[in-house]
């Protein structure tokens, strides 16, 4: 996943306080979960790879909107040190 700016930080901040948002999470988290489980499982190995590249994109894009607030502070404090 791209390095996020401040403004998407911010936006993703604003996200997560909204209710059709959380909805939407729950979803990948959902798909997330899934795609772990059919890893154990596939056979053929082409597949289980992009299934578990699905899994780790999902799995990123999750961590960046739970730690968007935190990466957020951490931007702005070293935009401006000492504040």
């Amino acid at each position: 996943m791209v390095k996020l700016t401040q403004q998407e930080l911010h936006s993703i901040t604003i996200l997560r306080t909204n209710p059709d948002f959380k909805v939407f999470l729950d979803v990948l988290n959902r798909s997330a979960i899934i795609a772990a489980a059919q890893s154990a499982t596939i056979k053929d190995e082409v597949i289980m790879r992009w299934n578990q590249g699905r899994y780790q994109e999902l799995d990123e894009i999750l961590k960046v909107v739970k730690t968007s607030d935190e990466e957020l502070r951490a931007f702005k404090s070293s935009a401006h040190p000492g504040k």
